[in-house]
């Protein structure tokens, strides 16, 4: 069993919780779970519900109440997180049961920010922090659509909202953008948590065709620099089994607790 501790700090990083009075984000802490909630955002990814301890019983209530919730909040869909926490202990069976589907495995791994990256200095790469007038550029939200491969959703200026709105309420998140020749071709973005020692790396992306060049690695290292000068001593990841978790452990991430996640979709 992975510390505990950390556990509850992987679960409620997924919520972005704790954080200081985001304007469209609703976190709702309820008997034996919690929730997590973008208004006015269709993606099943910005609408999650996480530290679940519940029992047999009760399961099926909860997710129906999850289900109503999410469905008047306009979402298309919503996320479950398991943890090595959750109850009951076949949480995700039971899920399954009840109509979700398995989305794949997920990691929370952990970087001490002293840590020394093998990472070389690529050549005419640029990776700048994105100010408040950059962040207003509509080329930045189709950016982080196209590495998502959801090119027109929207799913871009969606994250880039929920940025500014923890940024006017004194949370201390930052939003890197690289560009090669002049082209914005990744992201990235690190939010510093209430606990003033993590900073959780909360997104970051690079257009298909200018990925395994190393673009992360540097990203990586210019994030884990602020990470120092912010007085953080560890890094956070929620990394995906399949995708980014062999990179960041390339790059000297620990696994320290698994998980999962069920999608249920209207």
């Amino acid at each position: 069993m992975a510390d505990p501790r950390f556990v509850e700090a992987f679960e409620n990083s997924f919520l972005f919780h704790p954080s200081q009075d985001i304007e469209s984000l609703q976190v709702q802490h309820l008997e034996g779970f919690a929730t997590s909630s973008l208004a006015n955002s269709p993606f099943f990814e910005t609408q999650k519900v996480s530290a679940i301890r519940l029992d047999g019983q009760t399961l099926e209530s909860a997710y129906e109440f999850c289900s109503d919730y999410f469905r008047e909040r306009g979402a298309g869909g919503f996320y479950w997180l398991v943890s090595e926490l959750s109850t009951p202990a076949d949480l995700g069976e039971k899920l399954q049961h009840l109509g979700a589907s398995h989305g794949g495995g997920v990691w929370g791994m952990r970087l001490a920010t002293d840590t020394q990256l093998a990472v070389s200095p690529l050549t005419g790469l640029v990776i700048k922090e994105l100010d408040e007038a950059g962040e207003a550029d509509p080329v930045y939200p189709g950016l982080i659509d196209e590495a998502y491969g959801a090119l027109g959703s929207g799913m871009g200026e969606s994250m880039m909202e929920l940025t500014r709105q923890f940024r006017r309420a004194g949370n201390r998140i930052y939003t890197y953008i690289a560009y090669e020749s002049e082209k914005p071709v990744a992201f990235s973005c690190l939010l510093v948590l209430e606990d003033g020692i993590t900073a959780l790396l909360c997104g970051s992306g690079t257009l298909a065709a200018y990925r395994g060049r190393g673009i992360y690695g540097n990203m990586l290292e210019v994030r884990r620099a602020l990470a120092v000068e912010l007085g953080c001593s560890q890094l956070l990841i929620q990394a995906k089994q399949q995708t980014s978790a062999p990179i960041a452990l390339k790059h000297g991430f620990e696994r320290c607790c698994t998980g999962a996640i069920y999608t249920t979709m209207f």
